[in-house]
């Protein structure tokens, strides 16, 4: 079952408008078409009103969190955060990427032009808007980082290929690279191209994430339908390049 390529690159501090501008030109670099887009919230009014709504939600829950939470640093970097939103930092690009040589990929992955959108807002936690969320995620994101992150990255492939996946991870570690960020991931193989089902469990998760180079950060938050823990890996970008290259790379979403 093919899906589209998706992943978040969490950035763990502030960015200067320069900062921000510099992603524009870094994806000029890497792609043979770029446009610079209305985000999403300002093309109709319908969807604008619901994006402020959500936007008033999130900040909503992050106060309360900052309200109940007796640990000092998740309060101090919930009101930073909760600043950042109401900045309403919101950058958006439709991009077609080539072969990805630009990327320093090994060889060229295809010939055709991939069609890419990113998008770059202040950073959400996982299942926010969910009763059963708690601030587990934000504590274990904390005790790995020493902070939270502060904005996302969010790239996303129009095209369902192994190619668009692949052109995906390498943007991902490089735009890790660029910002001294890391990528969220859920490590497990391709199992829609495997010979057969296979069982795959958080030890096995664990001990792919340990394999690879570079620096990586097991992430614990509630998901599901009942709120029970989930995990997913942050990457940096050495390890992020070493899973792009493995011989079973894909990414779930």
């Amino acid at each position: 079952m093919a899906s589209n390529p998706i992943i978040d690159i969490y950035i763990p501090h502030l960015l200067t408008e320069l900062q921000m501008q510099a992603l524009h030109v870094w994806l000029a670099t890497i792609s043979s078409k770029l446009e610079r887009r209305r985000p999403f919230a300002r093309r109709n009014q319908r969807h604008h009103d619901y994006v402020r709504e959500q936007r008033e939600l999130l900040q909503l829950r992050l106060q309360l969190w900052q309200q109940e939470t007796p640990d000092t640093a998740l309060a101090e970097e919930l009101q930073t955060l909760r600043h950042i939103i109401r900045e309403k930092v919101h950058h958006y690009w439709h991009v077609g990427v080539t072969d990805g040589t630009q990327l320093d990929v090994a060889y060229p992955i295809t010939n055709a032009v991939r069609p890419f959108s990113i998008d770059l807002q202040a950073f959400e936690p996982t299942n926010w808007e969910e009763d059963f969320t708690t601030t587990l995620e934000l504590t274990h994101l904390i005790r790995a980082l020493g902070t939270l992150p502060k904005y996302r990255i969010q790239v996303l492939g129009f095209m369902e290929n192994p190619e668009d996946h692949l052109l995906c991870g390498y943007m991902a570690s490089e735009l890790a690279r660029e910002y001294e960020a890391y990528a969220k991931v859920w490590l497990s193989p391709n199992f829609h191209t495997a010979r057969g089902a296979a069982e795959w469990t958080q030890d096995d998760s664990h001990r792919l994430a340990q394999s690879l180079g570079g620096k990586t950060h097991e992430i614990k938050y509630h998901g599901g339908h009942n709120g029970e823990t989930k995990r997913y890996h942050l990457l940096d970008t050495d390890a992020m390049r070493e899973w792009t290259r493995h011989d079973r790379f894909f990414l779930h979403s």
